[in-house]
């Protein structure tokens, strides 16, 4: 499992330090503001005639003092949150791009787009400013009351019990909140999911005659979000609520006690500023409780999504193939529920066959290290599939990445290589995308998101262009899975027996008129799991003009 980055780590020791000193720093100023004041008020109680200039340059310079730091706290804070997010949120994409592609699908795309949107905002909330108020409530309520203290010990407990009582209220209130928070969250996962999958089929839906349907749907998840929320804000009301409810005892208290024990009108008076500035601590206190338990929420989600499966050597350093081995050598692994063999010799094109079209794409997913096998060997070129350079090893099939972006780059993805504009415009050509090319603008015209601007057979016409411009050593082509017909097929064929690079196609068609392929069928593994002969695993099928 990877761990969440060190909140205070990296980059982030520096700001956080200054973030403790701007926190101690506001209870020096607190301190300040309270001898200020008693030392005025004691001069002119005395009968003095001069003016405090000293006690009143000392409050002015306190107060201001207190705003500034006040200022780079929420800078500081603001600073290591944002560090933080954007650590953590490289971090969640380094390791999904190390995940099973079969994984990543079975995650929703709404639920995958709030681990970055939602649980990276409560991890800066708590990062940032939740635990910069932490520090700061934490170093003002001990200094306020050590002010207290040496103003007369006897004002101590008139506001430590209301603010004591104060807290063991929250605390109690934190369990039932965690809920709150943890119903809401789910809730709005739910809807967010829900709703993403249906946005963009809005008009289909709706011509489809789902719209009741699925607005009663929308309905039902929002009122669940309704509820919810409001289960949340009473309880986080009642929360925040506790501060000036201590705040007013406590003060009343300390009144109360200054007029019983005749005390100065200027420990007084600096005892009531003194109380009047742990109200906004206080109330920060109940705001990190709220941010600290969406921190926990979030953090175990993002935790949940770092421990998913990982593909073995995927990111590690790149090896390069080995010389004399074969193209692909597949020992023991299960096609169909049967753990099967397969041996594809370097050079040669071969039409996979004889299992169904989803278990030869996911064969191919695994041949091309976009996922983990569950048992058995593959071998691609002598090494593990991960571990190869993209320019050796190219795929086309479902799994073959699309971006919103130029045409070039979406005619290039995946295939390790820059041919000149020249050359990747005479392809599309030569496969009949002339006509695009004129429409979105050249080269550089943009493929939207998902290829929602191209038809079905644009999108096959990059993917069969994308085989036609790289130089692989071994090709995986799922042709039923991106519907390459026979004519598809046998032009990849000749285009990598040309590069003499070997390309195993996964096809439900017949062989024989497919530019001479043969076929090659996963073959079950002997009792002993060796590899059997490549000749026991071939299916030889009559050649296109022979």
């Amino acid at each position: 499992m990877t761990r969440l980055p060190d909140i205070a780590g990296g980059d982030r020791r520096r700001p956080f330090a200054l973030l403790i000193g701007a926190a101690l720093g506001q209870g020096a100023m607190l301190v300040a503001s309270a001898v200020a004041v008693r030392d005025a008020i004691g001069t002119v109680r005395d009968g003095g005639t001069a003016m405090p200039v000293g006690s009143l340059i000392l409050l002015a310079v306190a107060g201001i003092g207190l705003a500034a730091l006040r200022h780079a706290e929420r800078v500081l804070a603001e600073r290591v949150g944002q560090s933080y997010t954007a650590e953590t949120r490289e971090l969640l994409f380094l390791r999904l791009s190390k995940a099973p592609t079969s994984w990543l699908a079975k995650r929703r795309t709404g639920a995958l787009s709030l681990r970055y949107v939602g649980d990276l905002t409560a991890l800066k909330n708590w990062a940032g400013i939740g635990l910069a108020r932490a520090i700061s409530a934490a170093v003002i309520l001990p200094a306020a009351l050590l002010v207290l203290a040496a103003i007369d010990p006897r004002l101590v407990p008139a506001a430590a019990v209301p603010v004591a009582l104060a807290f063991a209220v929250m605390l109690r209130l934190g369990p039932p909140l965690s809920r709150a928070h943890a119903r809401l969250r789910k809730s709005r996962a739910r809807l967010a999911a829900s709703m993403s999958e249906r946005l963009q089929q809005a008009t289909a839906l709706r011509r489809a005659g789902r719209i009741r349907t699925e607005r009663r749907t929308l309905q039902a998840q929002s009122a669940e979000i309704v509820q919810a929320g409001i289960e949340r804000a009473r309880l986080s009301g009642a929360t925040r609520a506790m501060p000036d409810m201590a705040s007013g005892v406590a003060t009343a208290l300390t009144l109360a006690l200054c007029l019983h024990y005749r005390i100065a009108i200027g420990e007084t008076v600096a005892a009531l500023l003194t109380l009047s500035m742990i109200v906004r601590p206080m109330r920060h206190v109940a705001d990190i409780r709220d941010r600290r338990i969406g921190w926990l929420i979030a953090s175990g989600k993002l935790a949940q999504a770092l421990s998913a499966p990982r593909i073995h050597r995927l990111g590690r350093p790149l090896r390069p193939a080995r010389a004399g081995r074969a193209a692909l050598m597949i020992r023991s692994v299960p096609v169909d529920g049967v753990p099967c063999d397969l041996k594809l010799a370097r050079g040669d094109v071969r039409l996979l066959q004889g299992a169904d079209p989803v278990s030869s794409g996911r064969l191919l997913m695994l041949a091309a290290g976009l996922d983990e096998p569950d048992a058995g060997v593959f071998r691609v070129l002598g090494r593990r599939p991960a571990e190869l350079d993209p320019q050796e090893l190219l795929y086309l099939g479902g799994a073959s990445p699309s971006l919103r972006g130029s045409l070039r780059r979406d005619v290039l993805l995946g295939t390790g290589c820059t041919p000149a504009d020249a050359e990747i415009s005479k392809v599309l050509e030569d496969i009949g995308l002339g006509p695009l090319l004129a429409r979105i603008g050249g080269l550089d015209g943009r493929v939207e998101e998902g290829r929602r601007n191209l038809s079905v057979a644009e999108t096959r016409g990059i993917l069969l262009a994308r085989g036609l411009l790289a130089r692989p050593a071994l090709a995986l082509i799922d042709a039923d899975g991106i519907g390459f017909g026979a004519a598809d097929i046998a032009r990849l064929a000749r285009h990598f027996r040309t590069i003499n690079s070997a390309a195993l196609v996964a096809t439900t068609l017949a062989g024989g008129d497919l530019a001479g392929a043969r076929s090659i069928r996963p073959r079950p593994s002997d009792a002993t799991g060796n590899d059997r002969p490549a000749s026991a695993t071939e299916n030889k099928t009559p050649e296109t003009g022979k």
